[in-house]
């Protein structure tokens, strides 16, 4: 499992419509949306599908103007579930 938080920069007056197509991507979950800015979590399988979601889906949006990583973290799921049963 992969997690990371997001600033996405817009184009002054495009929040709405960049809030809109954001809140349509699964895994992508918008916080908070203030001066050009929406911070966004990215939940997905690995860190190549944050990457593809932050580079290619949500850098598309017209409007969009930067995709900015603040915190990223990702954990191998089957060795913690591994883990979890010896223990």
């Amino acid at each position: 499992m992969a997690i990371a938080s997001v600033v996405v920069k817009v184009v002054p007056g495009e929040e709405p419509f960049v809030t809109s197509q954001l809140m349509n991507i699964p895994g992508v979950e918008v916080e908070h949306v203030a001066n050009g800015n929406i911070v966004c979590i990215l939940e997905g399988q690995d860190l190549q599908w944050l990457e593809h979601m932050a580079s290619q889906v949500i850098q598309s949006i017209p409007g969009v103007i930067i995709v900015m990583p603040i915190y990223v973290n990702c954990e191998d799921l089957e060795l913690l579930e591994a883990e979890a049963l010896v223990n």
